[in-house]
């Protein structure tokens, strides 16, 4: 497996808590052909990238080949 990468332009716009008891986070992603940034959770697949964590200082998301850590602007 390939060793984690950090985006170099993040597009990741930003986290922001969602739950209380058991923190949990959503993200704002801008994504190719969007206009509109996506809001995505952990556990979640999108554009072939399985959301693996999100925190307030970022996302870490993966394919069977990659690790991408986009962190908060």
């Amino acid at each position: 497996m390939a060793a984690p990468s950090v985006a170099a332009r993040s597009h990741l716009e930003r986290t922001c808590q969602i739950g209380a008891a058991r923190p949990k986070y959503t993200a704002l992603i801008r994504l190719p052909g969007r206009v509109e940034p996506a809001r995505v959770t952990e556990d979640q697949t999108i554009q072939g990238f399985f959301v693996a964590a999100v925190a307030p200082g970022g996302a870490l998301m993966t394919t069977p080949n990659r690790v991408l850590v986009l962190p908060v602007p």
